[in-house]
């Protein structure tokens, strides 16, 4: 990992602007235990953000004052851990704010936010990687692309091992003696299963 000057100052470096500046220890968390963060998510988290610096604004919805955070709440984990425990200085960070009508519409908005609708696929990221010619060596370890591995031990070859999920389909056909009959099996299996119906 490259080395920057950011531990000997002890101050997080802030990468982006936003129309506001807001002290960290304003924002209250919205998402309750929608996510986990497990420790070593945490430790590349931190390294991200001692690396990189503070590089995308907080999302939050602003209501009587209350800053709800929309985004940013594993990051707001670890800089509390950073002043808190490593003595590192947080200046004010970048802060968008997002328009919601009420809380239940801005804990909506947060699940919108968290949905992915772009995929990545193997051959995606390798070629992104690799045109980029990004070196993973150096920073593989801080990425995580869900289903993705990336190996740092091969980086002149960039691989990216795809972890592939596969799931195996079986279909039953089930003749029925009545157009009644049918009608009533496929409403109790639709319940549990995905079926489709055909005369024939």
């Amino acid at each position: 990992m490259a080395k920057n000057n950011q531990n000997a100052d002890k101050v997080l470096r802030i990468e982006c602007e936003a129309k506001e500046n807001v002290p960290f220890e304003q924002f209250r968390d919205l998402q309750g235990e929608l996510k986990t963060l497990s420790e070593p998510d945490f430790n590349k988290l931190k390294e991200s953000l001692l690396e990189f610096g503070f590089s995308f604004p907080i999302f939050c919805w602003k209501n009587k004052n209350i800053k709800w955070i929309i985004d940013a709440h594993q990051r707001l984990k670890v800089i509390k851990h950073l002043k808190e425990v490593e003595g590192y200085k947080i200046p004010n960070l970048p802060t968008a704010y997002i328009f919601a009508k009420n809380k239940k519409e801005a804990e909506t908005k947060l699940l919108i936010l968290n949905s992915q609708y772009g995929k990545t696929t193997q051959e995606s990221v390798a070629k992104y990687i690799e045109e980029r010619e990004i070196d993973v060596k150096e920073y593989g370890n801080l990425f995580e692309i869900p289903n993705y591995n990336i190996d740092t031990e091969n980086t002149n070859r960039k691989i990216v091992k795809f972890e592939a999920k596969i799931k195996s389909k079986f279909e039953v056909i089930i003749e029925c003696e009545s157009e009644k009959e049918q009608e009533k099996i496929y409403n109790e299996l639709k319940k549990d299963f995905k079926v489709r119906k055909s005369n024939h």
